[in-house]
């Protein structure tokens, strides 16, 4: 069974071009290897270095969000089954870069991600670049403690991406307080 479970994966990885994925729960050790081998897989396919500072930009962001709101003292005595839910791919579509993510949020979370991507989406990339430099602005008159990312990680992501969000929260184990939130990102 395992052997089968195995060529199945490959069969599905190779069927949609993923050249990297990891499960698991995210630590920013995690991370940075992730990173370093995100980086040498594009210096190895010789890509425009704007384009692989994209690529490894939005991974990162998407790294540290999921790490940043699994790690949240709101989650900390949460089962194994939540800290464990984060799931990242990066794969290869025509020209372009897809990384995607996934990671289990509660519902009022959902509400205010799908609101803020709408309007991210809704924006050019000068109104975007515009929206980063107010929101750096304002994370320096906040007082920093508990704030955690000051909102630019979705700015930062949405400048980045080639083509909008695409997101989706799908129903998690008929859990009634969380959802399966799903974002995918075109670079």
């Amino acid at each position: 069974m395992l052997k089968q479970n195995f060529l199945e994966l490959k069969k599905h990885l190779d069927i949609n071009n993923i050249l990297l994925t990891f499960a698991g729960p995210f630590s920013q050790e995690i991370i940075e290897y992730l990173g370093e081998a995100l980086k040498s897989h594009m210096e190895a396919e010789r890509n425009n270095k704007n384009s692989s500072y994209n690529v490894f930009s939005v991974f990162v962001e998407q790294s540290q969000n999921i790490k940043n709101y699994v790690n949240s003292n709101e989650f900390k005595e949460m089962n194994e089954v939540f800290i464990n839910s984060s799931i990242l791919t990066i794969s290869r579509k025509d020209s372009s870069y897809v990384v995607c993510s996934a990671n289990l949020v509660d519902i009022e979370t959902s509400s205010l991600l799908a609101a803020r991507i709408d309007k991210l989406n809704g924006m050019n990339k000068e109104e975007l670049k515009a929206a980063y430099k107010e929101q750096i602005k304002r994370s320096r008159n906040i007082d920093m403690e508990g704030v955690n990312g000051a909102g630019l990680g979705l700015i930062e992501i949405s400048r980045k991406a080639s083509k909008p969000i695409e997101y989706e929260f799908l129903t998690y184990d008929n859990n009634r307080h969380y959802l399966y939130f799903v974002m995918q990102v075109t670079v």
